[in-house]
């Protein structure tokens, strides 16, 4: 009996330790398929909307946020000094070409520069010019990928959990076993729920383009 007990002991003993060994371990990635994916989507962005379109809106995208910086508009009026932002270079287009999301890659944000984040960004063509806002905020606790908590990830990193996270689910098989778009991606861009025939918080807004250019505006009011 005892000599059962003392095994029924080492066991839970090890199963412990294998427990909070695997609650120490880094999330790591396999870079071949971080790599493929990018690869992937942004080939076949380009064949929708062509390498010119398509470094055309990323310049936008960045004049844009520059622009929001310099005037310091709410969620664009973080220390420069302190916090570095880049915007990933893969954007993912619709079947259309008209609707993009992409991301911008933050480090050292919140007090103190203690996190890391990836924040969500979209674009909507309307009447052959680009309009763009923000999305979500996805926060990076820094000991889910790496020991020292208090040294910023690098944007490498941060594109690769993009990657896995988010931009993964850009393409789809189809039953020929083709990679092609995967139309439900883009539906993260505007409100499931409508109020009183409106999107979200606009009531007055019956498109999607009206909401588009309500948070544009919204977005300079505030």
């Amino acid at each position: 009996m005892l000599h059962r007990e003392n095994k029924l002991f080492v066991l839970l003993f090890v199963i412990c330790l294998l427990f909070l060994t695997n609650c120490k371990r880094q999330t790591t990635f396999d870079p071949r398929e971080i790599q493929a994916i990018r690869e992937r989507s942004m080939e076949v962005s380009l064949s929708v909307v062509g390498e010119t379109e398509y470094w055309n809106v990323y310049n936008q995208l960045n004049d844009s946020i520059r622009n929001w910086r310099n005037h310091r508009l709410r969620w664009h009026n973080e220390d420069s000094t302190l916090v570095q932002f880049q915007v990933d270079s893969l954007l993912c287009f619709n079947k259309e070409g008209n609707r993009m999301i992409t991301t911008r890659l933050g480090m050292g944000i919140g007090e103190n520069n203690v996190m890391d984040a990836i924040i969500y960004y979209y674009g909507v063509k309307i009447n052959e010019q680009w309009y763009f806002f923000s999305g979500a905020t996805m926060h990076i606790p820094r000991e889910f990928y790496q020991k020292d908590i208090h040294t910023p990830l690098s944007f490498e990193k941060l594109k690769q959990i993009a990657t896995h996270e988010i931009y993964r689910g850009y393409l789809k098989r189809n039953r020929q076993g083709e990679w092609e778009i995967n139309d439900n991606f883009f539906n993260m861009m505007f409100p499931k729920n409508q109020v009183a025939g409106g999107f979200g918080s606009c009531f007055e807004c019956e498109t999607e383009e009206e909401y588009v250019l309500h948070l544009v505006r919204r977005n300079w009011e505030r």
